[in-house]
């Protein structure tokens, strides 16, 4: 299970940056292509951090277009949101499998081709509640290919 909601927290990450250049919204600060994610997770009571690393596409039609990734964050709701060109602050409540639900805290860095932060997650489930925090790290690597991965 933690590992479905680690890489939910970096499918959020992508899905809320387009999600965030609506109209009303400030465009943000990352440019389209080929982008590879690094995310630390620290469990609590774990000293030993577990490292996800995965590549995604971003195109500027995903950016303008509001609608990247949005079926991948379908069962959160964004209860707290701040954003400026070159920073992201929100909070978001997810339903999870089996009664499970997420809290997801973030504040992350955007800087064209790089972005870094930190997201403090709480995961609620029937056994109790479990912590867990994610040191994010983005960067662009490149144009994305002619059959990109999405």
């Amino acid at each position: 299970m933690w590992m479905r909601f680690g890489f939910l927290l970096s499918v959020v990450l992508i899905g809320l940056g387009s999600e965030a250049t609506t109209a009303q919204s400030p465009a943000l600060n990352l440019n389209p292509g080929l982008w590879e994610y690094t995310n630390e997770l620290r469990f609590e009571g774990n000293s030993e951090p577990e490292t996800q690393v995965f590549e995604g596409c971003v195109t500027q039609e995903d950016l303008d277009s509001g609608q990247f990734m949005q079926q991948d964050i379908d069962a959160c709701e964004m209860t707290d949101q701040q954003l400026s060109p070159n920073r992201m602050v929100y909070t978001m409540d997810c339903q999870g499998p089996e009664g499970s639900a997420l809290t997801i805290e973030a504040d992350i860095e955007l800087n064209g081709d790089t972005a870094q932060g930190v997201i403090n997650n709480t995961v609620t489930t029937p056994a109790g509640d479990m912590a867990m925090a994610v040191n994010l790290a983005a960067r662009r690597v490149g144009p994305c290919p002619e059959s990109a991965p999405e």
